[in-house]
């Protein structure tokens, strides 16, 4: 049993990698960053691999040395696009929140690191609507900022309905209540 909770948290914390990059790569369209789904997936994936090596050698501190080169390639990253006159910093903010959620899985909080991604995401998507008004709805095929809004309470509450918690929790009541709510204003 051991080994499948090993394997389930490693999945996880591919998969949300992938959820993640996904958004990034879809934003950046066909502009050149540092970092789209592979490189968002290999991230996350190390951070569970520093986690479970930690846990494995007894040697509790060597995420830390891995979370430092990793930054040391965002920070590297940043000052090359910089260069080139993109001064934001969503895309790798993301990837240090992607390694976070890597070691989050490997922990054995799949849930919290689930709901940490999807929050990710809705954050980088609202950053999107501030600053190309109606580009994310075309892209949602969505017609209003209210139905952006719903489209996101749908992907959150979707965790629920795939046991990424647990339906008695506060969360799950609170994001189906949002989606009831938003039920009405899809045409």
């Amino acid at each position: 049993m051991m080994e499948f909770e090993i394997a389930w948290e490693f999945a996880a914390a591919l998969g949300l990698g992938v959820l993640i990059g996904l958004e990034r790569q879809q934003k950046r369209g066909e502009s050149e960053t540092f970092a789209g789904v592979r490189t968002f997936s290999l991230v996350s994936l190390l951070g569970a691999i520093s986690v479970y090596a930690s846990e494995m050698s007894g040697l509790s501190w060597l995420v830390v040395p891995v979370f430092l080169a990793v930054l040391a390639v965002v920070i590297t990253a940043y000052q090359v696009t910089a260069k080139n006159g993109d001064i934001g910093a969503t895309t790798e903010v993301s990837v240090l929140i992607t390694f976070f959620v890597g070691c989050i899985c490997a922990w054995g909080h799949v849930a919290i690191a689930g709901a940490i991604s999807v929050l990710c995401n809705v954050v980088a998507v609202t950053q999107g609507l501030v600053a190309q008004p109606g580009q994310s709805h075309r892209t949602l095929g969505c017609r209003s900022d209210t139905q952006v809004c719903h489209h996101h309470a749908d992907r959150v509450a979707a965790g629920a309905k795939y046991k990424l918690w647990p339906r008695g929790a506060r969360i799950y009541q609170s994001l189906q209540d949002m989606v009831d709510g938003g039920a009405n204003c899809r045409t």
